[in-house]
């Protein structure tokens, strides 16, 4: 059996110990697929599920903890943090929670502001611990399908283990950092968007669309009965709302080719209460934003009829503002509505449709087609005529007069112009109806408007990239500050003197041997050199490595190995008893890293008089001097 050794750094220990479980597991399910007869392959698969997630956690354990920093101070995009308290934390990732150890700052000369951690500073979570990728994973499938779809996906996935709740929270977190940049990020990527060589007119379109909307209701009068016990749990006062339908708005920017077929749309919404005036200046931005990169492109606007969508366009699209000319259409397919209502009333139902075909094509290819339309109209003498509540050749010819100007579809096409707003229309299908009036639904502005602003990014195939915009500002730049100049290090707190003016020795009393006895409370050299990669490399910034007596530390042999894991420069605190070849011996052939320029000497020998007199017999200083000599 061939055996493969992989030699890893300390650090990565537990992923090799998940690694090391799983084919565990998997040994166990081979041998059972080699003498059962058949095996429950879904449990396998499952197992395997865990097992990589296991090793995914692992994974990000490992990186996470390198993010964190463990010092007295610190700078956050240049204010300085001080040190509250270490403790461990939750970080949420694809394959579930990671718990890890990490250090709480909180800013100078506050007492009561919030603590944070320079982990989530340095990788940008989103809310208490959520990482990026997980956070707008969760909001894809939020604005996709309803939280407690998305926990029922997760599950069957096995894939982002977590509650409805945590599915809702994290997404209106995202939903609503993104709104905060959300004018800075769509101008963005319009700049950096990809547009296609057979790019040849732009349109623009507004449409609104009906939604379920929670709005306050009055509070039912009582009568003189006795209001109902309550549940302890429900002692609170009842809200009384009332589901109202409102007016949302849908808007497309789309490139079309020469043929007017679309080649890319960009999708907009705003909830009923919510920017509509920002909405259309936003498309104007972006249309020109595109003109400034193409100025060939032709610009349409396309809408139904109504006055109140071409005067919110026609305010913003102007000439002046653009710098080209601006067409306006009424949309083709509205206009056939109307006609084919008017055509059944004069002709019936068979010959209505007949007709029908006759006046679209007579619109597509002649441009006096609406005068003679309008003409036929008038002769036919039933304007009157009502088909339940509506008079539809009286409609019809309303339509047409009020918007004759627009309806030069024949000039359009030969502009290579589109003439149908049907990009507009099934956006407020799939960005508004699909998702936002499902059965029971009912929005308030905020929440909904998180839900419409990632669905239009999804929609428009851009939210990765806008993602990645609007969360990037969530990371921050965390430096160790320039003004701290010392690092003390205790890799031991044992000694073989017994200074009764000891640091270690709380009493003064001459006892630091009995409370720290050689080779006892001291951490290994591995989990030094973890701890201190953390402290940048500097050379106006050496680690004092301290006792105790540091020559003893972890038998003689840990400080050798603490100077070489590290890329770092040292000072050494030291009693210097030791002869100078032990003590050379000791340094594990890392000398060099303690010699650097610095106005006092790294190697800071202390000299303790009444404990080295008794050690070397009276000669305490003059041996002492020798030792110095001999290194």
């Amino acid at each position: 059996m061939a055996r493969i050794m992989l030699e890893v750094e300390s650090e990565y220990q537990g992923i090799v110990e998940a690694v090391s479980e799983l084919l565990d597991k998997l040994r166990q399910r081979r041998e059972e697929a080699k003498t059962k007869p058949s095996i429950d392959y879904s449990q396998v698969e499952r197992e395997v599920a865990q097992g990589v997630a296991c090793i995914e956690r692992s994974a990000h354990a490992t990186v996470l903890s390198a993010l964190d920093l463990d010092e007295p101070e610190v700078m956050v995009g240049g204010r300085r943090y001080r040190r509250v308290h270490r403790c461990s934390g939750s970080y949420y990732t694809m394959a579930g929670p990671v718990n890890l150890l990490r250090t709480l700052y909180r800013p100078a000369g506050m007492r009561n502001a919030a603590t944070v951690d320079t982990i989530s500073l340095r990788a940008g979570v989103v809310g208490d611990g959520w990482l990026p990728e997980t956070a707008a994973t969760m909001a894809w499938e939020c604005q996709r399908a309803p939280s407690r779809e998305a926990e029922g996906a997760s599950d069957r996935w096995q894939r982002l283990p977590y509650s409805r709740c945590a599915f809702e929270r994290v997404t209106h977190l995202v939903g609503e950092q993104y709104g905060q940049k959300r004018e800075e990020v769509e101008r963005t990527l319009v700049e950096q968007m990809s547009i296609p060589d057979a790019a040849h007119a732009i349109s623009v379109s507004l449409d609104r669309v009906s939604i379920p909307m929670e709005e306050p209701r009055d509070e039912p009068k009582r009568g003189p009965e006795k209001e109902p016990e309550r549940s302890p749990k429900r002692k609170a006062k009842k809200r009384y709302v009332q589901r109202v339908f409102r007016m949302a708005y849908a808007a497309t920017v789309t490139l079309h080719d020469a043929t007017g077929e679309s080649l890319l749309t960009l999708r907009y919404g705003r909830m009923p209460q919510g920017d509509i005036d920002g909405l259309c200046t936003a498309l104007c931005d972006d249309v020109q934003t595109l003109l400034r990169r193409c100025p060939s492109l032709l610009v349409v606007l396309l809408c139904d009829g109504a006055k109140e969508l071409w005067n919110r366009l026609g305010a913003e699209f102007t000439e002046a503002s653009l710098g080209t000319k601006v067409y306006r259409l009424v949309d083709l397919w509205h206009l056939l509505e109307k006609l084919g209502c008017a055509a059944k009333v004069l002709y019936g139902d068979e010959e209505g449709s007949a007709q029908l075909c006759k006046w679209r094509l007579q619109l597509l290819n002649d441009n006096a087609a609406v005068e003679q339309i309008l003409q036929v109209l008038r002769d036919g003498k039933k304007e009157s005529v009502r088909v339940g509540d509506s008079r539809p050749v009286h409609e019809a010819i309303t339509y047409l007069e009020n918007h004759r100007d627009d309806m030069r579809y024949h000039a359009a096409r030969s502009l290579g112009l589109p003439v149908g707003s049907g990009n507009v229309e099934a956006t407020c299908k799939s960005l508004f109806e699909v998702r936002l009036k499902r059965p029971g639904c009912r929005w308030k502005t905020d929440s909904g408007g998180h839900i419409v602003d990632l669905r239009a990014l999804a929609l428009s195939d851009r939210y990765p990239q806008a993602l990645a915009h609007a969360l990037a500002p969530l990371r921050k730049h965390v430096t160790v500050p320039a003004t701290l100049n010392y690092v003390g290090v205790f890799l031991t707190l044992g000694c073989n003197l017994n200074c009764v003016y000891c640091i270690n020795d709380p009493e003064q009393a001459g006892a630091r041997k009995r409370l720290f006895p050689l080779n006892s409370l001291e951490m290994p050299p591995e989990r030094w050199v973890e701890a201190l990669s953390r402290l940048p490399v500097r050379d106006d910034l050496p680690i004092t490595l301290q006792g105790g007596e540091p020559t003893l530390y972890w038998r003689g042999r840990g400080l050798g190995a603490v100077l070489a894991g590290l890329d770092h420069r040292f000072d050494l605190l030291t009693n210097l008893t030791l002869k100078p070849a032990i003590f050379a011996e000791r340094l594990g052939g890392q000398q060099a890293k303690l010699r650097r320029s610095a106005p006092y000497p790294t190697i800071r020998v202390s000299y303790h008089a009444k404990e080295m007199e008794r050690l070397w017999k009276g000669r305490g200083f003059e041996t002492l001097f020798e030792h110095c000599e001999g290194l």
